[in-house]
């Protein structure tokens, strides 16, 4: 628990001072965040005051392994977890200031394989040898965004 604390923590701190900074003309910006896709950068350019197009991308990736050594398991683990995407987003300014509607589509790469193999228990019913595999995919690969 105390782990996912101090990493939403970092993600909020990350977060605040990334906004997008301008380049040039000001037509051009480069900004860089926290987000589902993993840690993300993106290229915006702003068409007029009204309208701003972005490119993003993401990724992470992590991986553990160990053992888990509990009354009546003693078993090794091995956990991967990919995250990622890339996509287009449009922003919509309708007033003079920071607020904005933003729509798009990301093609996104969630992945995460998890193994446990050796003497385990389950319900109270004990499996020796046992080899457990698990896999999650992104069934839809294209997220809406709005």
């Amino acid at each position: 628990m105390k782990s996912i604390l101090k990493g939403a923590a970092l993600a909020v701190v990350l977060a605040l001072p990334s906004h997008a900074q301008n380049a040039g003309e000001g037509n051009v910006g480069f900004g860089l965040g926290v987000s589902t896709l993993g840690l993300t950068g993106d290229v915006s350019y702003q068409l007029n005051p009204n309208w701003t197009v972005h490119m993003l991308a993401g990724g992470g990736r992590t991986s553990q392994s160990g053992t888990i050594s509990d009354d009546d398991t003693n078993a090794d683990y091995r956990a991967k977890l990919n995250i990622g995407g890339i996509g287009p987003v449009v922003d919509y300014h309708p007033f003079s200031n920071g607020w904005r509607i933003s729509g798009g589509a990301l093609l996104s790469n969630y992945r995460a394989d998890v193994r446990i193999s050796g003497d385990i228990e389950i319900d109270n019913e004990p499996y020796t040898n046992a080899d457990l595999r698990g896999r999650i995919r992104t069934n839809n690969r294209i997220m809406p965004k709005l």
